[in-house]
């Protein structure tokens, strides 16, 4: 099984999750087809790989250093690692679902501890690595999860169960929560159109999981799949031409 696609930001490549009996490693293939180079290739949990702006370094969750936390892999033009692993975050929590902010100095991840919440790490855009402390974005008693980079690196859109429903919201630059989805079925896992326009999800409030769309300025919803079977974790090509998606 291959999961959470994610494209490299030339748009040449994918990086995605490989589920195989009980491995879970990060593999890199070309877009347009071809051979698989793999990342990780071993018994350890690996998961959630996003690029980096550069196209040089792989962020992803693993399990490889005892606890949930965040790594990295420095990748070659092809996608093929030329450098070992490194971890970058370690302490109490599960580290997870870590996103790039589009300047490439920042990293928003969800810490889950008894609910989840939204973190930013500030890192060095060449190297990749932290420069301090993980910092709160959005923390409540409720779970907030799945932060997603505004093009403009201004705003993060999440989702959060805080009105009972999972939906999704916006944290705007002035600090601000705006709810972006109403209704039952669980909204999940937003990723912006490269334009900031639109928002991609998957959401089973039509009966099953399917791709959807909501515009930010208007709140309107549009559903971009509907054929029998689950249709799930939504990702933009670079041109905002394509959707990947695992189904």
């Amino acid at each position: 099984m291959h999961t959470t696609p994610r494209w490299s930001p030339d748009g040449r490549q994918l990086v995605f999750r490989r589920l195989l009996t009980q491995r879970s490693d990060i593999v890199v293939t070309d877009a347009a087809g071809g051979a698989t180079r793999w990342v990780t290739r071993d018994d350890v949990l690996d998961a959630d790989p996003v690029w980096s702006p550069s196209g040089r370094y792989i962020y992803f969750t693993s399990a490889r250093g005892g606890g949930l936390n965040l790594w990295r892999a420095r990748v070659s033009a092809a996608g093929a690692p030329d450098a070992g692993l490194e971890q970058l975050t370690t302490g109490a929590g599960d580290d997870l679902q870590p996103a790039v902010s589009p300047d490439g100095k920042r990293l928003a991840l969800s810490i889950s501890r008894i609910e989840a919440d939204l973190w930013r790490l500030p890192v060095e855009r060449a190297t990749g690595k932290p420069t301090g402390a993980p910092a709160a974005v959005v923390a409540t008693t409720r779970v907030e999860s799945r932060g997603a980079w505004s093009p403009d690196g201004r705003s993060v859109a999440f989702n959060s169960d805080r009105q009972g429903d999972m939906n999704l919201w916006l944290r705007g630059p002035d600090g601000a929560d705006r709810q972006l989805t109403r209704g039952s079925g669980g909204d999940y896992q937003p990723n912006w159109a490269p334009d900031g326009r639109s928002i991609a999800f998957f959401s089973s409030r039509a009966g099953q999981n399917d791709i959807w769309t909501v515009d930010v300025a208007s709140g309107a919803l549009r559903r971009l799949t509907s054929e029998p079977g689950v249709h799930i974790n939504p990702f933009y090509s670079p041109d905002g031409r394509r959707i990947a998606y695992h189904g």
